[in-house]
């Protein structure tokens, strides 16, 4: 409650009194409620805090980032503060485990909504929900629907879910999941109604990811690894650039060069200002940079995240700015552009005026009939070569990150570097799976795993834009600290965007129709409920939220 959360305010000392007694009753009470929870649930909510749940190894990982995410947003939009820093990298990290072991307690005694899995895993059920509650007072059975729509909240769109949500806001999610429900179309009703004859909750197998390692999904498959990319060499300049990218500023080394001089470098399909045919070229899965000037508003270029904070006026202090982990900071916009260049992530939706200026991406790109929503994302600041240690010296890796829907790429301000392995090549590359690629970097041999494969390197400054389809491993490297992009998602209508066999929905369809229906249902609830309430309850890794 505000009233309890709130600094006191000076006053006369008559009415100051009274105040600090309440705060020491409220302390003292809340430690004698702590213990005895404490006493009750101890185990398990260890058990779910320090165990590697959710992810295997990366649970503990995962914990951090949703409790850094829902303590961090929660307190820069109330106004309670500018800068949430857990410090988790600091070796007195107390704020960082304070905040996961808190989050953990919440979602025990059942007050946030974790996903259910992770509950599982931990061997941790939730004390009690609200509603069901509500229903044991009064004698009454759960309506199916309630026990459906709650269960949606555990649905993965990434293997890495963050849920956080509280009870209240738990009842809003079904609220707004019964309303889209009775508007589903009649094949995906006919897809999900069996679903709550036979039991309350989703199935977990409808839920959860999907795993395409499975000789129905990948028999088909493997006619990609061919080279049929035309021939786009690189120029003498774009070249030069490349060899150097992703070395260090201050160091050249002769063996990094043989690295990249192993690659086969492409360029992508530029289609200059037609962005009308960026559309099309991206329904049969290759990667398009255009010139997005046109498209866009005028101050959209080169603007700062001064500029940002300063057009969104005074919200601008309850605007959050997350950090991505190890650090896991959150701060308001006015002091992340008052501070020192940082990293951070923040939902365009957020940005009211800002988001106001954006075009309609799915219109502009001839792909209204294929798109359901688009999600904006605003990355600032440096983005690193994702690799440790740098390219040339032994253990070197390149990440490749990988998405399931179709990305558009915008530099705002500052230059980005991109490297791209064409969609088709994703298969024979992974396996036929959805998780990203590893390559080893150390010497030009390591290099043996992209023989045969383009890959495409694009230089991109202000007013420069990449679309790329889903499941496009892709390596994004930003050397100026004050850069500011746009990543925007292309999320598809029902059984739209299956254009080609490497396509993320494509194979999903092949394992479980009933998984992409329930994905529909998901984003349009969270889509509503955020219309409705203006609240968000869904992130991947903290960072990336959707609403």
């Amino acid at each position: 409650p505000a009233a309890v959360c709130a600094r006191p305010q000076p006053g006369p000392p008559s009415a100051r009194a009274p105040a600090m007694v309440s705060w020491r009753i409220f302390a003292a009470g809340f430690v004698v409620v702590f213990g005895v929870v404490m006493q009750q649930v101890g185990i398990p909510t260890w058990r779910l805090y320090s165990a590697d749940v959710c992810v295997g190894d990366g649970g503990r990982y995962v914990l951090r980032a949703a409790a850094s995410w829902y303590w961090g947003t929660r307190w820069i939009e109330t106004g309670h503060s500018s800068h949430v820093a857990p410090n988790c990298l600091d070796e007195n990290h107390r704020m960082c485990e304070m905040q996961a072991l808190g989050f953990s307690l919440l979602a025990v005694i059942g007050f946030i909504r974790v996903p259910a899995h992770c509950m599982a895993a931990a061997g941790v059920e939730p004390l009690l929900w609200a509603d069901q509650y509500e229903a044991l007072r009064r004698n009454e059975a759960v309506p199916w629907i309630v026990n459906f729509c709650r269960s949606l909240l555990d649905y993965e769109h990434s293997p890495t879910p963050t849920i956080q949500a509280t009870r209240q806001e738990v009842d809003e999610f079904v609220q707004a999941c019964r309303d889209e429900y009775r508007h589903l179309k009649f094949d995906e009703r006919l897809l999900l109604d069996p679903l709550h004859h036979s039991t309350d909750s989703i199935p977990a197998e409808f839920l959860r990811s999907w795993d395409v390692h499975t000789e129905s999904t990948c028999a088909n498959s493997t006619d990609g690894h061919e080279d049929h990319e035309p021939e786009r060499h690189l120029d003498t300049e774009d070249l030069d650039a490349a060899v150097a990218y992703g070395l260090d500023r201050k160091r050249h080394s002769r063996v990094a060069a043989g690295v990249w001089s192993r690659l086969q470098l492409r360029k992508p399909q530029d289609v200059g200002l037609q962005v009308s045919r960026v559309g099309p070229l991206l329904s049969r899965g290759e990667v398009v940079r255009f010139k997005a000037t046109k498209r866009f508003h005028p101050d959209t270029w080169n603007a700062s995240t001064a500029d940002l904070a300063s057009l969104e006026g005074a919200l601008a202090n309850r605007i959050p700015i997350v950090s991505p982990l190890p650090t896991g900071n959150v701060r308001s916009l006015t002091d992340f552009a008052d501070s020192p260049p940082g990293v951070g992530y923040v939902n365009a939706k957020r940005l009211p005026r800002f988001s106001k200026r954006l075009p309609d991406l799915a219109t502009n790109l001839h792909m209204e009939d294929n798109v359901l929503q688009v999600q904006h994302t605003l990355l600032f600041g440096q983005v690193r070569w994702p690799h440790a240690p740098p390219i040339g010296e032994e253990g070197c890796r390149a990440r490749f990150q990988v998405n399931a829907e179709p990305n558009v790429y915008v530099q705002m301000r500052g230059e980005a570097r991109l490297l791209l392995i064409p969609q088709r090549f994703s298969d024979h590359l992974t396996a036929c799976g959805r998780e990203g690629l590893h390559v080893p970097c150390g010497t030009a041999d390591d290099m043996h795993l992209l023989d045969g494969v383009p890959v495409i390197w694009v230089r991109l400054r202000a007013g420069d834009a990449i679309a790329f389809p889903a499941r496009t491993h892709h390596i994004l490297s930003v050397l100026d600290d004050d850069s500011v992009a746009l990543n925007s998602f292309l999320l598809p209508k029902w059984r739209h965007l299956e254009h080609t066999p490497h396509d993320h929905y494509t194979k999903a369809a092949k394992l479980a129709l009933e998984h992409l229906a329930l994905r529909q249902l998901w984003v349009r609830s969270l889509d509503r409920m955020h219309n409705l309430t203006g609240k968000v309850v869904y992130s991947n890794h903290g960072l990336l939220e959707w609403f």
